[in-house]
């Protein structure tokens, strides 16, 4: 069910936004499974900002997800161990990155001067250099990698 209100979000199907919120908020009331409700969290505060733009209640949903260093992620750094460790290192540090990156994009979308944005592309695309070495990142957000690139050949050029 959570998949499916992800769906009709992403897929801004404002139509469907009240019965959205009306199961969200039924998951909150109602379920015990925190991956469940925190889904729900993420949904509503989603809702609101993106489709009904009540920032107020976005974040009054907003406040309620755990703080990034109170989550799973953050807390089986230190109970893993061996391979399994090594394996949930590398799943955070590329979800760190990633969650970088859309903050740098967020960021972006505020800048008003054509020259800070192409300066925060070219922020971006260096940490997905860093995450992939061998350049292969086209898989994760191939459109980033784009505007960072046509970032990098407007920085080059100012700087000629």
């Amino acid at each position: 069910m959570i998949d499916a209100l992800f769906y009709l979000v992403l897929n801004n199907e404002e139509k469907n936004t009240q019965e959205i919120i009306k199961i969200g908020e039924k998951i909150l009331s109602e379920c015990t499974i925190n991956s469940y409700r925190y889904q729900a969290i993420e949904i509503l505060s989603f809702v609101y900002a993106r489709v009904l733009q009540d920032f107020e209640k976005a974040e009054e949903y907003a406040k309620m997800a755990p703080h990034l260093h109170a989550t799973y992620n953050a807390l089986a750094m230190h109970t893993l161990q061996g391979e399994e460790a090594i394996k949930h290192y590398q799943d955070n540090i590329v979800k760190l990155v990633n969650l970088i990156i859309m903050n740098i994009d967020f960021y972006r979308s505020k800048l008003e001067d054509k020259e800070s944005q192409s300066h925060s592309l070219e922020k971006m695309l260096k940490f997905y250099e860093l995450l992939y070495e061998d350049g292969d990142f086209y898989f994760c957000c191939l459109e980033y990698v784009k505007m960072a690139r046509y970032a990098r050949q407007i920085i080059c050029r100012q700087t000629r």
